[in-house]
C-alpha cells in the first residue's frame, strides 16, 4: 500500500486522501472538444482501478461492504449515489480534476478493495446556451442615430464611420465592419416604375422610398455575434473558418418580423 505524503491537516473543506496500491496505475483518457458538434459532451475519464481497504479508505467509504456497519456522527459519510469531487495529484501537481465513482467492492480471497474510476463533468456549449436568446446580450454599444448620413457611412471601409451613441464595451465592435446597411426591399413595396408620363412620380427605373426603413435596416456581422456569444458563455474558440476573410463578410438582419423596425425618434436601439 502506498502511503500518501500529505496528511489530513494539509487539506481543507472536508477533503480526505485515499490510499493507493504501490504499483497501481491510473490510465487517463483526456478528451478535448474540437467543436465539430456543439451538442456533444466529450468527457475525460480514467479506467477503473482498485483502492485497498485500509483503515483510512474504510473510513472514507464508511466500510460500505459491511452490512452491519454503523456510521458515527464524526465519520466521513460516503454516498455512492451522490457526486464525489476528487483531484488526482502526482508530486503535488494536479493531473486530473473531476469526480470519483464507486463501481463495486471486490473481495479476492478475503482481501477487500474498492473498485473506482474518475470522470469529468463536461458542459457542452449547447447546454450553456439552450435557454439563451439574442435578447440576453446587450447591444447598447451599437446604438446610433438612424438617418441617411449614418446609413451611407456604414458602407465605408475608411474615412467617416457610423457615430455610435455609446462607447464600445465588448472589445469586439469594429469601426467599420460590425454594422452595415445593405439595400434590401424589406416590404416588397418599393416602387420601380416605367411610367414616363408627366404625372408627378418616381424617376423611371429608379426606386422611390417613402421611409428609409423600407430599404435600409441594420445587418450585424456574424463574427461579432459569435464573439459576443462566446464572451457570455465563458467558452473560447479557435477557428480558421471564423477568422477567414470570407466569414467576416457574412451578416444577418435582426429579423424584426411584425415587431417593428426598432427605430424610435430617429435612433436605432438594440437590446
Amino acid at each position: 500500500v502506498q502511503t500518501p505524503t500529505l496528511i489530513y491537516t494539509d487539506l481543507q473543506d472536508g477533503q480526505v486522501i485515499c490510499d493507493l496500491y504501490q504499483e497501481e496505475d491510473i490510465p487517463l483518457s483526456l478528451s478535448i472538444d474540437d467543436f465539430k458538434n456543439v451538442a456533444e459532451q466529450v468527457k475525460s475519464y480514467s479506467k477503473d482501478f482498485n483502492l485497498p481497504a485500509t483503515k483510512r479508505n474504510n473510513q472514507i467509504f464508511n466500510d460500505i461492504f459491511e452490512v452491519t456497519r454503523s456510521v458515527g456522527i464524526s465519520s466521513v459519510i460516503f454516498n455512492p449515489y451522490v457526486k464525489t469531487k476528487c483531484v488526482l495529484k502526482e508530486d503535488g501537481f494536479i493531473l486530473f480534476e473531476g469526480y470519483l465513482r464507486l463501481i463495486d467492492v471486490k473481495d479476492k480471497e478475503g482481501e477487500i478493495s474498492y473498485n473506482v474510476n474518475l470522470y469529468s463533468e463536461v458542459i457542452a456549449l449547447a447546454d450553456k446556451l439552450k435557454d439563451q436568446t439574442f435578447s440576453d446580450l446587450s447591444f447598447t454599444e451599437l446604438e446610433h442615430e438612424y438617418n441617411k448620413t449614418e446609413i451611407k457611412r456604414s458602407w465605408n471601409d475608411a474615412g467617416a464611420s457610423i457615430t455610435y451613441t455609446n462607447s464600445g464595451t465588448s472589445g469586439f465592435r469594429d469601426t467599420y465592419t460590425t454594422l452595415r446597411y445593405p439595400f434590401i426591399d424589406w416590404t416588397g413595396n418599393i416602387d420601380i416604375t416605367t411610367n414616363t408620363s408627366t404625372v408627378s412620380g418616381p424617376t423611371p427605373h429608379n426606386p422611390e422610398l417613402t421611409a428609409l426603413e423600407q430599404a435600409f435596416r441594420p445587418c450585424i456581422q456574424l463574427k461579432y455575434l459569435i464573439n459576443r456569444i462566446f464572451e457570455a458563455s465563458d467558452f473560447s474558440w479557435t477557428s480558421n473558418f471564423f477568422d477567414s476573410a470570407d466569414f467576416e463578410k457574412l451578416y444577418m438582419d435582426f429579423n424584426w418580423g411584425n415587431v417593428g423596425t426598432g427605430v424610435v425618434d430617429g435612433y436605432i436601439f438594440a437590446s
